[in-house]
């Protein structure tokens, strides 16, 4: 039960600090949809250019990074090993990071997720004619925003912030994350800086929760 108390602690800290904070949150996911947005016309041509040199070896290396951005193989067992570890090295910070990266990855990835069910926008892979076709049940249509993007610059951006030695590794594997949903055309460039923005608000949000948190006097200072 102590995981869940100390989730729902840090989901009301985080709460707390967007509402005070609403108009800066608001602006950051403004401009990186505005930015998202500025990419469509130059999507077709970047695809290309980042997905030309295809190869069985450079499919292989996507896919398998592509695995660090689903949950259930990425941010829950990244999580689940550094909790684990901070547990048995009794360092509240490790904890801390690591149940801020967790919640962040599940909360921008839901967002994610209910973003692209209801705008309905083709993936590249799907060869059809690109536009917002509403809301489908079918995977083919589930482009904008990339949801491994979103939980992975999720999980990454709370880690840099908890946990600062982790965030040149972490947000490297979220961009390479991104890049490997381009390369297997599963997403546009645009669909994965949209699915980026949404990580890195809840990370933010999750991971100065987490670090307020691993900071108080009661749960250690390291």
């Amino acid at each position: 039960m102590r995981p869940l108390r100390e989730a729902a602690a840090m989901l009301a800290g985080a709460t707390r600090l967007v509402r005070a904070r609403a108009l800066p949150f608001a602006l950051l996911v403004a401009i990186g949809f505005l930015a998202a947005l500025a990419l469509l016309p130059f999507d077709a041509g970047l695809l290309h250019v980042l997905t030309d040199n295809d190869t069985r070896a450079l499919r292989d290396i996507a896919r398998a990074i592509s695995l660090w951005g689903d949950f259930p193989t990425g941010s829950l067992i990244l999580s689940a090993a550094l909790w684990s570890l901070g547990t048995l090295a009794r360092r509240p910070r490790w904890r801390a990071a690591a149940l801020a990266a967790l919640l962040a990855s599940a909360i921008a990835g839901v967002t994610a997720n209910c973003l692209r069910l209801t705008l309905g926008r083709p993936r590249p892979n799907a060869e059809l004619p690109d536009g917002l076709y509403g809301p489908r049940n079918d995977h083919r249509y589930h482009a904008f925003p990339s949801g491994h993007s979103a939980t992975a610059m999720g999980s990454a951006t709370a880690m840099a912030i908890a946990l600062p030695p982790t965030a040149a590794p972490a947000v490297g594997a979220a961009l390479a994350v991104g890049w490997s949903r381009i390369y297997l055309r599963q997403h546009h460039p645009s669909d994965v800086i949209a699915g980026f923005t949404l990580g890195i608000a809840a990370g933010i949000a999750l991971g100065l929760s987490g670090r307020t948190r691993s900071q108080k006097p009661e749960t250690g200072a390291r």
